[in-house]
């Protein structure tokens, strides 16, 4: 009989919830009240979920290899790849990071691994801020709210959200993703100002409003996990 390990976190939730994470781990959530001889019944009897999911993880991780922040790797943008590329300029003492002639310049700057991911990431944070607001003011006609905040901030979980208070965030990482499929997700949070919940009126809405909206969003379901990494 297999040995299936896994982590479990007890809270004052209704129901046991198996969820795999990007690694491959296994965390259950449960009841405080509910026995450890329940909880790996219940894991014991998805083994076979469990099993396929983790399959999918580590081809995509064998696929999808730790990023090294060396020159030449690629880096996405707007769903195009740039290639890192390390250049010096005299004229410029702190770093400087432009896309130029299908390349990702970093200029100047400490090139260690750790400094090269901090300044990409603030980077990346920077363009995917001013891109969504863009595209937000451009999408407002269809809408006769506004939103009362709008921020991109790391989100390993959400590719974006919409509170009641109209606070829309946003996956900073949605940069990399092509055009079409970030003006979804800003599509489907703004809609949620005017519908707070995924009913029939609001997915009219969201196809109202960008009638080929499953196309975006299969493909963040099938590449999601290779731009929400920096």
């Amino acid at each position: 009989m297999n040995t299936i390990e896994f982590e479990c976190i007890r809270s004052n939730r209704k129901s046991i919830g198996i969820q795999i994470n990007s690694d491959g781990k296994i965390v259950v959530r449960a009841p405080k009240h509910v026995s450890d001889k329940l909880i790996r019944e219940c894991v014991k009897a998805r083994e076979e979920w469990i099993s396929k999911k983790q399959a999918i993880i580590k081809e995509r991780m064998n696929n999808n290899p730790p990023i090294k922040y060396v020159e030449g790797e690629f880096f996405m943008f707007l769903g195009n790849k740039f290639r890192l590329m390390f250049r010096t300029d005299e004229t410029h003492k702190k770093c400087k990071i432009y896309l130029e002639d299908g390349n990702l310049i970093y200029e100047n700057g400490v090139r260690t691994s750790e400094a090269i991911q901090s300044q990409l990431e603030r980077w990346y944070r920077d363009a995917a801020q001013k891109v969504v607001e863009d595209r937000i003011q451009f999408y407002l006609k269809y809408y006769d709210v506004e939103p009362a905040l709008i921020k991109v901030k790391t989100q390993k979980k959400r590719w974006g959200s919409c509170s009641s208070k109209k606070h829309l965030l946003f996956n900073w990482s949605l940069i990399k993703a092509p055009i079409e499929v970030l003006d979804y997700i800003v599509i489907h949070e703004m809609s949620h100002m005017v519908h707070m919940n995924h009913s029939n009126k609001f997915w009219g809405l969201v196809g109202t409003i960008m009638p080929n909206y499953k196309i975006h969003a299969e493909w963040l379901k099938k590449n999601g996990h290779t731009i929400n990494k920096c």
